[in-house]
């Protein structure tokens, strides 16, 4: 891409949006730069984490220059950790909900419980994935659908707007298509990872009021 190439906007209506990118060393970064976006916005957000625990997730929004304590503190992020207990690391980091299994059930659980948090001050907020590529892996085509297909009839009531990045190279054809048919739109990133990514400015609830 050209560098005077202008950067992507990403949606902004609620649905549930995939973000194709080909991570160069780190499947989160992509997610992590997003939600430091989000946060730099007061823009509440919920990190569903399939790839990384919340203390590494925690460690990248550091990287990226994330005041991580006095967004938690802020109520401006929530972890859904579905890593950590697969692999036995019993962590206690803060703002963190676990979902003891990758699978359907234990997401919208986990997810329902986080909402709880932000949504009494945050009715309007952001959900990212980290990454729908490695659910399909651990879960298959079809719960990762169901997964999909809830969240994606949730977010027009809710108002939230879920991002989940996806790796492509890691899925058939049959996959993609399927991806390509519950998304409310698809943005390929593979072009424009190295340029920043661009969202309109939000203010937070309380602001608009």
């Amino acid at each position: 891409m050209s560098p005077n190439a202008p950067s992507p906007v990403l949606p902004t209506r609620p649905g549930l949006h995939v973000l194709l990118d080909e991570p160069t060393n780190d499947p989160a970064h992509l997610t992590q730069r997003l939600a430091h976006d989000a946060i730099q916005r007061d823009v509440a957000t919920i990190v569903i984490l399939l790839d990384h625990a919340a203390p590494q997730f925690r460690q990248g929004l550091t990287r990226h220059g994330t005041n991580v304590e006095q967004a938690e503190n802020k109520n401006l992020i929530q972890y859904v950790d579905a890593h950590a207990p697969r692999v036995g690391w019993a962590h206690t980091t803060p703002a963190t909900v676990f979902a003891e299994e990758p699978d359907h059930d234990a997401l919208l659980l986990a997810l329902n419980e986080a909402q709880t948090h932000l949504i009494e001050n945050e009715p309007q907020h952001q959900v990212l994935i980290s990454t729908l590529s490695s659910l399909l892996v651990l879960e298959g085509l079809h719960a990762t659908y169901e997964f999909c297909q809830t969240l994606a009839s949730m977010a027009p009531r809710m108002g939230t707007i879920t991002l989940a990045h996806a790796i492509p190279q890691m899925h058939d054809e049959k996959e993609t298509t399927a991806l390509h048919h519950l998304a409310t739109t698809v943005t390929d990133l593979r072009d424009t990872t190295s340029h920043p990514i661009k969202a309109p400015p939000q203010r937070r609830t309380e602001d608009a009021r």
